[in-house]
């Protein structure tokens, strides 16, 4: 039952994974204007965590 459930959360991940490339590809096309998948909001910082620092890659 364990390898069922670990291949049908991959399945998943795998899911959501492509779901963020196409996003990612929508706002290139578009020139930023995304559909919400991603938030480009900042997101409230729980006690203790002072920033959030994203890397992106070029190409």
């Amino acid at each position: 039952m364990e390898i069922e459930r670990a291949k049908a959360v991959a399945e998943v991940a795998q899911v959501i994974i492509n779901s963020a490339k196409v996003e990612v590809e929508h706002l290139k096309v578009t020139g930023g204007k995304g559909t919400g998948f991603i938030a480009d909001t900042q997101p409230q910082l729980p006690n203790g965590i002072t920033g959030i620092t994203k890397h992106r890659l070029a190409g």
